[in-house]
């Protein structure tokens, strides 16, 4: 067994997730859990792990007819390790319960705080090819639950869940790869994720070069909710699909270079069908 604790707050001047509170340019949550792992297992790793996260980032000026306060907690469930030869695996189920506001706007007055009560998921399937430029196949499935009250910011307290009602909003404040272009939250959300990479330098004798791409679907949970992009203006499901690219060129021992592209193609969910481009180029010089 494997046990970790662990405890941080974020950077003072960053910015608040919640921007319908007053005062948003700041923020103070404070983040604590621990994680077990079991590691007696010839090809598969185990875990558990709790993290809880409270909000003190108050207002300014207060708002005396409106709460933002969103305090969360998550208990989480997975494992990674090997199926067979060259085929690995990871999956990662997380609920997440807690206390959210609702919008005051619905009843008049300041109202109480309601329940969280949301699911994620996290799997993802690998395959290492043993031959020449090593190409690598992936498959990955991802969902956050959505909450149909929520038609602004997934994650504001105006225009979000209404009072009375539990909020299903899956709510994280870690990362995972959605695209370049869309890269939507974990909310509201479920994508299909299909990639290829290999190393075609591989065929003069190196590892220089790397190409990767992948391949994005995305859909909402609840039609009626919002996602993270507000431009996904429509109570549609169908949010579209992205294409992305990465190469990245080892240069020298300590001097790397990428480029980044990403295109996505909005679906039903938007008014605006025109794509969306993503371009970034990366020098990194390590020391």
């Amino acid at each position: 067994m494997v046990f970790k604790f662990f405890g941080f707050k974020n950077l003072i001047d960053e910015e608040n997730i919640d921007f319908s509170t007053p005062g948003f340019r700041d923020s103070r949550r404070f983040f604590y859990g621990a994680e077990v792992k079991y590691k007696r297992l010839k090809r598969h790793v185990p875990y558990l792990f709790a993290l809880f996260q409270e909000d003190h980032s108050g207002e300014s000026p207060e708002d005396l007819n409106q709460d933002y306060e969103y305090n969360s907690r998550y208990y989480g469930i997975g494992s990674r390790g090997q199926i067979i030869e060259n085929l690995y695996y990871e999956i990662e189920g997380i609920r997440q319960e807690g206390k959210s506001y609702p919008e005051a706007a619905t009843a008049g007055i300041a109202p109480d705080n309601e329940q969280i009560e949301a699911w994620a998921l996290d799997a993802t399937l690998t395959y290492n090819h043993n031959i020449i430029t090593h190409p690598t196949f992936s498959a990955q499935y991802a969902f956050g639950s959505g909450d149909p009250d929520r038609t602004g910011r997934v994650t504001n307290t105006i225009g979000g869940n209404k009072e009375g009602s539990t909020d299903r909003n899956f709510l994280t404040f870690g990362y995972i790869d959605t695209g370049l272009s869309l890269a939507p939250r974990i909310s509201n959300l479920r994508m299909a994720k299909l990639g290829f990479s290999f190393t075609p330098s591989e065929y003069v004798g190196n590892k220089n070069l790397n190409v990767g791409v992948n391949y994005f679907l995305f859909r909402k949970d609840e039609k009626e909710g919002a996602i993270s992009d507000t431009r996904a203006d429509r109570p549609q499901r169908n949010l579209g699909k992205e294409f992305d690219v990465n190469i990245t060129w080892k240069i020298f021992s300590d001097l790397s270079a990428s480029i980044d592209y990403g295109r996505f193609y909005p679906g039903n969910a938007y008014s605006d069908k025109d794509a969306k481009d993503f371009v970034m180029f990366t020098m990194m010089f390590q020391f």
